[in-house]
């Protein structure tokens, strides 16, 4: 709902809401004795280190103050990683949260396909769509007639791409059709990346949940696949129209040529500091990896690489034990997150972010769940 601002109450988002409401829940459990894992309280030390440290350089380099607090607004997202730590340590919260993401995914086409039927059927307008979501102050949601017909894009539509993962790794052919249903939706918006990133990304869960079956079943199942990535960016390109898809990527080499060109000995290594952008994009760029480096350099890169490196690592630490099944669209999503945020501000939001905080946790639980197995299977030898 426009990242709750649908169902604000005065200044606060429901997001907002949730968001202060969960890091009170995770105060007052810590206050009863519950414990954070070391790797939460790594990683939390270490973005509050690289927001003060980046601040300071950003503010020595002339940063605006707007901007300035603009950047650091996702930095106030990470202590949200201990509620999702403390919450998700349980089968019961792990089979929530896969439930919810399903959910969430089939509410999200069923809303926004209907808005493409509206709008095709003359019922509504792109305007009345734009006017009621109020996309003018929050640009949650963005929908053009170019291209063919409609072209509707939301931001949380990541969601819909990581439900796709969630539908495909579940058994049945109903849940196979869910995911396609899904995966046609993205398609229609014209995303590029993110189209590529749930393909490349069902590859992986297909590949890592398929049981045994014939060799004829994996190459005819490969084959599709295969043919779906091939076909979608010319399908894309003919539902966006080229002109717009040319003038994207002018966008984004005009946005690294810029980045390129300011690099200096010192901002290699620590970046020109929160607020400082380039003049294409005074704010956030499309290619957030290029961000992190422009304002964090190779340093912060590393720190918010190391999110993914972590989650890589509880994952092999689960691969070949019975957990590791249940991990896999989780993990699949996460790489979703990590792909797409190549083209899109995805993994510096909080809408990418909190899949991989609530990756974390379900990782951090199934690798104890493992561990006691072992350590089970040790004393009875």
């Amino acid at each position: 709902m426009g990242s709750g601002r649908l169902l604000a109450v005065g200044p606060l988002t429901a997001k907002m809401m949730l968001y202060l409401a969960s890091l009170a829940t995770a105060f007052v459990a810590l206050m009863l004795g519950e414990c954070i894992s070391v790797g939460t309280c790594y990683l939390i030390a270490a973005f509050a280190l690289l927001a003060c440290v980046s601040s300071i350089i950003g503010v020595v380099n002339g940063a605006k103050t707007d901007l300035l607090m603009s950047d650091l607004r996702l930095y106030a997202y990470i202590p949200a990683l201990c509620f999702f730590d403390l919450a998700i340590r349980s089968q019961r919260a792990v089979d929530l949260v896969s439930k919810a993401i399903r959910i969430a995914s089939v509410v999200m086409f069923l809303a926004c396909a209907s808005i493409i039927v509206l709008v095709l059927s003359g019922k509504l307008t792109v305007v009345d769509v734009l006017t009621y979501v109020s996309v003018g102050s929050s640009e949650d949601l963005m929908a053009s007639q170019e291209g063919i017909g409609i072209r509707l894009f939301y931001k949380g539509y990541v969601y819909l791409g990581v439900g796709v993962l969630f539908w495909a790794a579940r058994p049945g052919w109903k849940s196979k059709i869910i995911a396609g249903f899904a995966f046609a939706l993205i398609v229609l918006s014209g995303t590029r990346g993110l189209s590529l990133a749930v393909i490349i990304c069902w590859l992986l869960t297909w590949a890592l949940t398929i049981k045994k079956k014939s060799a004829v079943t994996r190459l005819v199942a490969a084959g599709i696949l295969v043919g779906v990535l091939a076909a979608s960016p010319y399908v894309v390109s003919v539902l966006r129209g080229g002109d717009q898809i040319s003038s994207s990527n002018d966008d984004r080499l005009l946005t690294i040529r810029q980045v390129e060109a300011q690099v200096t000995p010192g901002s290699l290594f620590w970046g020109h500091g929160l607020g400082v952008g380039v003049p294409a994009r005074r704010e956030h760029m499309e290619i957030t990896y290029l961000e992190f480096f422009h304002k964090n350099g190779l340093i912060g890169l590393a720190i918010w690489v190391s999110l993914l490196a972590l989650i890589l690592e509880r994952y092999l630490r689960l691969h070949g034990s019975a957990p590791a099944e249940v991990a896999v669209p989780f993990v699949s999503g996460v790489l979703l997150i990590a792909i797409d945020t190549f083209s899109n501000p995805t993994l510096n939001n909080p809408i990418g972010l909190s899949m991989v905080f609530i990756t974390l946790g379900v990782l951090g639980f199934l690798g104890n769940i493992a561990r006691r197995k072992r350590i089970f299977a040790r004393v009875s030898v």
